[in-house]
């Protein structure tokens, strides 16, 4: 149940501040596959979602701060797995969009980072696209605005980006 993942990444944790860093990673992911499980068990119930998000994002940065690139990009993608399950699924929580713009953008860098120029790509034209969706659908919020903006600013592909849209929006 999530008593055991919590108990697991709890324990993770403490060995990989322990510098046990591979038997740290198991638990971590032990409990990651513990959090699939009742997600797939309890599909309609969100926060076992959101809480195997959290645990895969932080598993995620993780990898990263010890440069093992591969491993985060594989859990990352687990992570927008549920991140577009959640934007798709529960429109209530209106952050959504948002968080996966930036999400898909980390992507598009760890992508980048890896020598997966077409797959970054699409990732940031994936962002892109979602920025400008959430920035047409909701025009009188100056956020959605500069996020558009910025995300075509960061971009590192110029032929994708709209800089004309990006400028009027960075106007209004």
């Amino acid at each position: 149940d999530r008593g055991l993942a919590v108990a697991q990444r709890e324990l993770g944790n403490l060995l990989q501040k322990m510098g046990k860093l591979e038997e740290g990673d198991q638990f971590v992911e032990q409990a990651i596959a513990t959090m699939e499980q009742l997600v797939a068990e309890f599909p309609g119930l969100p926060d076992h979602r959101t809480y195997l998000i959290f645990m895969l994002g932080n598993h995620t940065y993780s990898l990263l701060r010890r440069h093992q690139l591969d491993k985060a990009l594989e859990f990352w993608e687990q992570f927008l797995v549920h991140r577009r399950w959640t934007t798709e699924h529960e429109p209530t929580r209106s952050a959504a969009p948002r968080m996966l713009i930036d999400n898909l953008r980390v992507h598009a860098v760890l992508l980048y980072e890896s020598g997966e120029i077409d797959r970054a790509r699409q990732a940031m034209g994936e962002s892109l696209r979602l920025a400008r969706q959430v920035m047409e659908d909701h025009s009188d919020n100056a956020n959605d605005k500069y996020i558009y903006a910025w995300i075509n600013n960061v971009c590192p592909f110029p032929d994708l980006r709209d800089t004309r849209a990006a400028l009027a929006a960075m106007k209004e």
